[in-house]
């Protein structure tokens, strides 16, 4: 964990050994307006006893990365990373807006491989009694150790999967970033910028 690989290098880089170096690469971070994901309502008056209208949703991801460098020769990395899918409600009329099902989970890659995955995050609602599904987190960190392992890209991934009540319809969607599983269900993952490690410094 982040924690554990924070302090292993802190220690390093608290001594007062030559030429020991800590550098924060960069902080990234996205966030996808709402208004891309459209839906519909298939037929009939919306009863607040009975339907439960979907709020807009916005995807979010995260993440920082800490190099260490000793004679300007790079020993590893630390990365702390986060992504939710937030879909408050929004509308007065509709104050129990609700998605029936979220799920989703951050990955970190170096290099364009996966090296570690945040823990998977699940809402659900299929009642009335339910509370409302609107809002899944993830989140982790990743130790890195070694010139050859560490330097190079990183980039956060969240894969989420956005079902829509029963009702409901998905009429448009970013395609670059997901696919439409059925007409209520959108399998998605949006990925925030690369960012660059250099082997020295």
């Amino acid at each position: 964990m982040t924690t554990g690989a924070q302090s292993a290098f802190a220690t390093q880089a608290g001594s007062k050994a030559t030429g020991v170096r800590t550098k924060v690469v960069k902080t990234q971070s996205f966030r996808l307006d709402g208004h891309e994901f459209l839906k519909f309502k298939a037929g009939g008056h919306v009863d607040d006893d009975l339907d439960f209208p979907p709020p807009t949703c916005n995807p979010f991801a995260e993440f920082t990365t800490t190099a260490f460098y000793t004679n300007g020769i790079l020993d590893g990395t630390t990365t702390d990373f986060d992504g939710d899918i937030e879909c408050p409600s929004d509308d007065p009329d509709y104050p129990h807006e609700t998605m029936a099902n979220l799920l989703a989970f951050t990955e970190l890659a170096i290099n364009s491989n996966v090296v570690e995955q945040g823990p998977v995050s699940e809402c659900v609602h299929q009642n009335i009694d339910d509370q409302a599904c609107t809002l899944v987190f993830s989140a982790d960190g990743h130790l890195c150790a070694g010139q050859a392992n560490c330097a190079g890209t990183y980039q956060v991934l969240l894969d989420a999967d956005m079902i829509l009540p029963q009702g409901y319809l998905w009429t448009s969607w970013p395609e670059d970033e997901c696919t439409l599983v059925t007409s209520r269900v959108l399998s998605c993952v949006f990925f925030t910028d690369v960012v660059v490690v250099d082997p020295t410094d």
